[in-house]
């Protein structure tokens, strides 16, 4: 089994203060004129609270409060997010994406079913109950997945009401992302778009939690493909080579090299771990492994993008090496990463004993 020390904190708590996780860094210090997004502390509360339940005297409860406040305050008397906060804490958007709308929704979720006080569930099933009525009117397909990944994390204990409506929204959404696939999808292109762009893995993720959540063997079905043909290509030789964000991979032409995003790799990890807890299948575990690897040195430039000195993790892999800023999505990739290939390594001791 890998081993991997224990996550390095530092960095979280040098881009948190009081309100929130600041969005950029300039090298390793907090970028304030950046101000704050929902994106990122919905990202961080999930991260958060996977390392404070494996890491209890971490400190990073006292972060999740801090995250889940900021979630909180974002949520509009509609129910939707604001998105973009400024260092003054106003809210300069009228609404942010559906993206964050999803994001928000997962990080919710998955509060609900992780191990907190009921304070803190009591505050993430008010926002869900509120945000729900926006779901069937989502139109993207990444903010249909991150929605899949909140709802199909409500236990029924905690609002058995709330949980069947959650798992036929489940429902509803993964029959639209398998339309997707099916209205894009020839025999050399198994996927959901006519291009790949970022956090490309969380559409095959979401159908494997939608398959948990229903049973339902299409979206198992439609998962297996879809990760099938990002794993044939992105995989080459020995290393995960991502898609760069110069223009994107778009279909019929050659992917981009440049920049690589740490975003992506902790995707393919959380995707692989997943369908490794699906299906017990030996290459998704080693797949999850390669992939928490790029951000060790197994990629295309053979460089670490994650510093355990700093606790902090470069933006990209550039043409000259690494983008030397270290912002809060590289960072919480990277977090949620770890706490994936810890609960891989934990499923699979306990498939072993």
């Amino acid at each position: 089994m890998n081993e991997y020390p224990e996550p390095n904190l530092a960095h979280m708590r040098r881009l948190t203060d009081d309100t929130g996780m600041i969005q950029h860094a300039t090298f390793i210090l907090p970028d304030r004129s950046t101000g704050y997004t929902t994106d990122d502390n919905a990202r961080a509360l999930i991260a958060a609270l996977r390392i404070s339940e494996r890491y209890p005297e971490s400190g990073a409860l006292a972060l999740a409060e801090v995250y889940l406040a900021f979630l909180r305050y974002a949520q509009m008397d509609s129910g939707w997010f604001h998105n973009y906060m400024d260092y003054t804490r106003r809210f300069v958007d009228d609404g942010g994406s559906e993206d964050c709308f999803g994001r928000a929704l997962w990080a919710c979720g998955f509060t609900l079913k992780s191990f907190v006080d009921e304070g803190f569930k009591a505050t993430a099933l008010d926002m869900l109950k509120r945000a729900i009525p926006h779901v069937s009117r989502l139109t993207f397909p990444r903010a249909k997945a991150f929605s899949i990944l909140g709802l199909s994390c409500i236990p029924e204990e905690i609002n058995a009401g709330l949980a069947e409506t959650a798992k036929a929204l489940v429902d509803e959404l993964a029959v639209s992302l398998c339309g997707c696939f099916e209205k894009s999808s020839t025999t050399r292109w198994q996927w959901f778009e006519e291009k790949l762009t970022y956090s490309n893995a969380v559409m095959p993720m979401s159908l494997f939690a939608a398959f948990k959540a229903t049973g339902k063997s299409k979206y198992l079905e439609v998962a297996e493909r879809s990760l099938s043909f990002l794993t044939k290509t992105l995989w080459k030789k020995d290393h995960f080579q991502l898609v760069g964000n110069n223009g994107w991979y778009v279909k019929g032409r050659k992917p981009p090299l440049y920049d690589q995003q740490p975003v992506d790799a902790g995707c393919l990890v959380q995707a692989y771990t997943l369908a490794y807890i699906q299906t017990l299948n030996e290459d998704y575990y080693r797949y999850a492994h390669l992939a928490y690897e790029w951000y060790h040195g197994l990629n295309t430039n053979r460089i670490p993008v994650y510093d355990p000195k700093t606790g902090g993790c470069y933006d990209a892999l550039t043409p000259h090496g690494v983008n030397m800023n270290m912002g809060a999505e590289s960072l919480l990739s990277f977090l949620l990463a770890h706490a994936s290939i810890r609960e891989c390594q934990a499923v699979k001791e306990g498939a072993a004993a």
